[in-house]
């Protein structure tokens, strides 16, 4: 279950958020995001004053078109949903949710995001420091146990009802009965130059 999936109860080492320095501009509203699929559309808000070098990072990939054509290729029911991976494009060859890119971000925390209720969006992770790439989740119910270990990068303001039809194609073990395709696209960003840093091991 492919990367992240489910470590979840497995990571107990809690990991200091990476330092970024971040000026906040003037009339700030936080990000964006519109995840389309293909039962229905959610749209994010995403933590830019709390967590920037994720949301960069994130934001980055989305206007590069990274997270076009996609499906999800985990479902998890009560638990999550997982996206992202690039092998679930079309005529991708790689192992399906294995998919990564050529480079890592560091893990960031901030102690007023918690994974705390369904529609956290958050990024997902391998067990070592700095192994947040591309993939991320969307919870479907609290899960205090990654506060600390996984960067929360936002949260779901419209489309409650899609997660439900998402998460009805789900099942415990996380197998799906069916794809479910989406494509993430910007609504609303800052004013500010989104650069993020890599994580050097």
């Amino acid at each position: 279950m492919k990367f992240l999936l489910i470590q979840l109860a497995l990571i107990s080492v809690l990991f200091t958020s990476c330092s970024h320095e971040y000026v906040k501009p003037e009339n700030y509203q936080n990000p964006v995001v519109q995840i389309s699929t293909d039962l229905g559309t959610m749209e994010f808000e995403l933590y830019e004053d709390k967590v920037p070098n994720s949301v960069s990072h994130f934001l980055t990939l989305v206007e590069q078109g990274f997270y076009q054509d996609m499906f999800f290729h985990a479902v998890v029911k009560g638990i999550l949903i997982q996206g992202g991976c690039p092998n679930t494009k079309p005529g991708a060859q790689g192992k399906v949710g294995a998919g990564q890119l050529d480079y890592t971000i560091e893990e960031e925390t901030d102690e007023t995001l918690r994974h705390d209720q369904r529609g956290v969006l958050s990024l997902a992770r391998g067990y070592e420091k700095g192994s947040t790439g591309c993939q991320f989740v969307i919870m479907l119910d609290k899960m205090p146990v990654m506060d600390g270990n996984h960067t929360m990068i936002g949260r779901i303001v419209k489309g409650q009802e899609v997660l439900n039809l998402i998460e009805s194609v789900g099942s415990r073990s996380g197998e799906v009965k069916r794809e479910v395709e989406f494509s993430v696209k910007l609504m609303r960003k800052n004013e500010v130059d989104y650069q993020f840093k890599k994580f050097e091991k």
